[in-house]
Parts: C-alpha cells; structure tokens; sequence
C-alpha cells in the first residue's frame, strides 16, 4: 500500500510540473519580437506573419512574402521591405505593455536611415503576444494593422 501511494503522489507531481510547463510555455512581447527581428534582418518575409494578429485587417495579405516585398496591398499601398535592400532592427525596447519600438535600418541608407519602427502587440486566445500594427516612422506610416 505504502508504494502504490508512492506511485500516486509522483503521479500527481508530475501532473502538476506538466501543467505548470505547458501554462508558462506562451509567447512573450520579446519572444514575438526577436522572431520579427530576426525574420527581417534575414530576409524570411515570407514567415513574419507568424507573429502577427489573425483577427488584424491585413493579416491574410500579410502571410504573403510580396506583402511586405512587392507592395501588393500593405495599408497605403507601396513596398514596405524592397527585395534589393537588407535590413537590420535593433535597440528593441518594450516601453509599455502593448507597445514596442526598435531602430529599422537598410543597407542603403536612404530608405531607412535609424527610423523608429514602433509595434504595437496584443495577446492572441491562447495567451501568446502578436503583432497588432506596425508603423514605421520617417513617412512611411502603418505597414500592418
């Protein structure tokens, strides 16, 4: 009797590890973030919408690599990332809680010269932080929202 306790009470702890796991295992505003980031400074267009908003307006749009490279629809029309440039984001800062902003540069320095690009996140049903609107300054305006 006494192991078949044993048995139950490591049962029931690795039942609770497990639901604590998968209860904190949800995407952060940096976590969201550094997968944006990353995804421009190496050109992956074609994967930033997973860190966007489904329920934002430009959303299916926006899982199309040309969304972000060709211009085919992006809010005020134009090409957000042009295909010939490269792009780094740095200085990543979370100044509130729904609001980001980072420094967006390009390799050539007319298009994106240290322009701030300012993220603002929301939690998706499962609790994980996405991309609501992206508006990069200097002209430019929203990109997504």
């Amino acid at each position: 009797m006494k192991k078949l306790w044993i048995v139950l009470a490591a049962l029931a702890l690795t039942a609770l590890v497990v639901t604590c796991s998968l209860a904190n295992s949800t995407v952060s505003e940096s976590s969201c973030i550094n997968s944006f980031v990353s995804d421009v400074d190496s050109n992956n267009f074609g994967s930033l919408y997973n860190t966007l908003d489904q329920n934002s307006s430009y959303y299916s749009e926006a899982k199309s690599a040309a969304y972000w490279t060709g211009g085919t629809g992006s809010p005020g029309g134009g090409t957000i990332f042009p295909s010939t440039e490269n792009y780094t984001i740095t200085s990543v800062n979370i100044v509130s809680t729904n609001t980001v902003t980072a420094t967006l540069n390009s390799s050539s320095s007319i298009l994106y010269n240290g322009v701030t690009i300012t993220f603002s996140m929301t939690t998706d049903a499962s609790g994980n932080y996405v991309i609501q609107t992206i508006v990069i300054s200097g002209g430019r305006g929203t990109v997504f929202q």
